[in-house]
């Protein structure tokens, strides 16, 4: 009601309930793919493509995740396997590949204590914050054509959790302090908040890896958010 009432339409959609979804993209020329922390996303997003076929969206913007083309990991090639639907689908595509999201590092502080919890030990990865996500994606969605068939990396600075609990301990003022939480533990944790157990496990699998250095592109950065929108990407210091 209220997004009526600000003058955008609204359409009923159920990712499943097939017959929801053609007649919620009549019109569409350009469609935003955003998919859950689930193992139905597979299914969900092969029927949103085919409904967006049917439908004569021009253009699809997928939302994946960052690594390796060729990953052995579970839960990244689950993503290539959407983005090879896509592929082939006929319809216009482009995939963006964040990496760690800067957002979800507070969720997972006890602010009281100042102990950050984390799942991938000593080892650097690289981050984005969703801030810039968006605004990479309001380009692309505003120009999909100048984006067609391409994989952008969205990874804008590589750091440990140790390094990030200093930056956080020297802007609040008071010490934090990283702490890894074990694969067994991580599962139950996961296990614990509703996760799926077939999407929890090959999650924490990659955490594991990660932490033993068997993912070295887990570290890779690009210049993707400013080579798009033209600004700076956020860093661990200004966000």
């Amino acid at each position: 009601k209220r997004l009526r009432e600000a003058g955008y339409g609204t359409v009923p959609l159920d990712l499943e309930r097939t017959e929801t979804l053609v007649p919620a993209m009549a019109g569409v020329d350009t469609l935003f793919m955003l998919k859950p922390y689930s193992i139905d996303y597979l299914i969900q997003s092969k029927r949103c493509i085919d409904a967006a076929v049917k439908a004569g969206v021009r253009h699809i913007v997928n939302l994946g995740s960052f690594g390796a083309d060729d990953t052995p990991w579970t839960s990244i090639g689950w993503n290539r396997l959407v983005e090879a639907y896509l592929r082939v689908s006929g319809l216009g595509h482009t995939t963006l590949r964040p990496n760690f999201f800067m957002d979800n590092v507070a969720p997972r502080t006890d602010r009281a204590t100042g102990k950050i919890v984390h799942y991938f030990g000593s080892s650097p990865v690289s981050w984005i914050a969703a801030e810039d996500i968006a605004r990479v994606a309001a380009e692309v969605l505003r120009r999909p054509g100048d984006f067609q068939g391409m994989a952008l990396p969205l990874a804008a600075e590589a750091r440990t959790m140790d390094e990030i609990a200093a930056i956080i301990s020297k802007h609040v003022g008071r010490p934090f302090t990283a702490v890894h939480i074990p694969g067994p533990v991580a599962l139950e944790q996961l296990l614990a908040r509703g996760w799926q157990e077939a999407f929890a496990r090959p999650f924490v699998d990659y955490m594991d890896a990660i932490s033993c250095g068997r993912v070295p592109e887990v570290a890779d950065t690009a210049n993707t958010v400013f080579d798009v929108t033209g600004q700076p990407a956020v860093t661990w210091e200004s966000f």
